[in-house]
């Protein structure tokens, strides 16, 4: 069986993509003459690219489930699945602003994962991807950094909801976690990570379960 912690990855790849704000489409806006005519070009290329690799991840993906089918890994593949499923509706929200660069550097990783996921799999090797923390400190550290790009992610896509429902249940699913989060300030103020730590986890978790229900509608 191969054992994937690869959420970090995903969360810490999630904070580079949103939030950068450089975009490779804009950078011959204004430079004179015949500026616009090779902007235009440069913008095919990179849509070009964005989506000869978003076709590279859909069939790299179907090759992968196959695999978890013939190696009894099918739960490994539903879960990769997810993880780049937030980063493939990542690079369709850029895509839909004519932002194909950014689009293309955010789903690249995915298409990194699954290739690693696919390799690991046929020979039959544990992909085992994890953190070590020299201190408390450093993991609190390391919990903000991924909640806050859990909250990016949610706040892309929560505009892109229509359902009334889900929104609520979203809202109702960051409030408990806001509320967690805030009995874990208040327990690190004291040093105590000890009980702040488990918190910070309850809360990872409840963004992530936000986040992909939004990630799904």
């Amino acid at each position: 069986m191969i054992r994937k912690y690869i959420g970090f990855l995903v969360l810490l790849l999630l904070v580079c993509a949103t939030a950068s704000a450089h975009h490779d489409e804009n950078v011959y806006k204004e430079n004179g003459s015949g500026v616009l005519e090779y902007q235009s070009q440069n913008q095919e290329k990179h849509k070009r690219d964005y989506q000869m690799r978003r076709d590279s991840i859909d069939a790299l993906l179907s090759q992968y489930q196959n695999i978890g089918i013939e190696k009894d890994l099918v739960q490994d593949a539903e879960n990769l699945k997810q993880d780049v499923l937030v980063l493939t509706r990542l690079g369709e929200y850029e895509a839909s602003l004519q932002h194909f660069a950014k689009a293309r550097s955010i789903i690249d990783p995915a298409y990194r994962l699954i290739k690693q996921a696919i390799i690991a799999a046929r020979n039959g090797e544990e992909l085992i991807m994890s953190l070590n923390f020299a201190t408390p400190k450093d993991e609190y550290d390391y919990y903000l950094q991924k909640i806050d790009s859990q909250r990016r992610a949610i706040g892309i896509f929560m505009p892109q909801i229509a359902s009334e429902r889900a929104r609520k249940t979203i809202a109702r699913i960051l409030n408990e976690a806001n509320a967690e989060y805030d009995r874990a300030q208040s327990l690190v103020s004291k040093a105590d990570y000890a009980q702040a730590l488990p918190l910070m986890d309850r809360v990872l978790n409840k963004l992530r379960s936000g986040l992909m229900m939004v990630v799904n509608q």
